[in-house]
């Protein structure tokens, strides 16, 4: 069997790449970890780049995006993965879905834990869904509380009322993607006022 290990050499911050095969190890070199730094960054900047180009070819997404920006939580670095996932998700339900439908499609629906009839959990969320968006979307809801908003009230609302913080985070990750939804399906920004239902 061949395999690759990739070891980290903690006192030199070095990585030393090793190839394996037939139970004999060749050593293939050591890395400094400056030098892989600086090749994500380059890659990171090309990514960003090509979202740009993209988005310049297609007016329409570069509007949609624009506006789903304007939810509470969602910036510069979250909005085109978001964009993706609400396109993703209309492609689906062919544009028809609910806002329940997509909490559940992306793993923040609350799932209650039954085993029998007699063992009744606390209730959780699926984490069923695509594993990137969900932690996306809790990076996105760990800045939004931060501000002066409808978000931050709801997360000291439930926290407030005995809720763990993390559970609070998670609930309010998964008001970001219905508010995101909404804002795409409807093709408005946010407004506290016409999404107070759901504030």
């Amino acid at each position: 069997m061949n395999k690759l290990f990739i070891g980290i050499d903690v006192s030199k911050n070095d990585l030393d790449v090793a190839y394996c095969q037939n139970d004999k190890t060749f050593f293939l070199g050591k890395y400094p970890n400056n030098q892989n730094i600086s090749f994500l960054q380059k890659q990171i900047e090309i990514l960003d780049k090509a979202i740009k180009e993209h988005f310049d070819k297609h007016r329409y997404l570069k509007e949609q995006n624009k506006t789903l920006k304007t939810s509470l939580g969602v910036g510069n670095k979250t909005s085109p993965y978001l964009l993706v996932a609400v396109h993703r998700f209309s492609v689906l339900t062919d544009g028809k879905g609910t806002s329940k439908e997509i909490t559940a499609y992306y793993g923040l629906a609350p799932k209650p834990h039954e085993s029998g009839k007699s063992v009744h959990k606390r209730r959780r969320i699926s984490r069923q869904g695509d594993r990137d968006i969900m932690h996306l979307l809790y990076m996105c809801a760990l800045g939004g509380i931060r501000g002066n908003n409808p978000l931050r009230a709801f997360y000291l609302r439930l926290v407030g009322k005995g809720k763990s913080p993390k559970l609070a985070i998670l609930a309010a990750a998964r008001k970001i993607i219905v508010w995101c939804w909404q804002i795409f399906s409807q093709g408005l920004p946010f407004d506290v006022a016409r999404f107070r239902d759901t504030c």
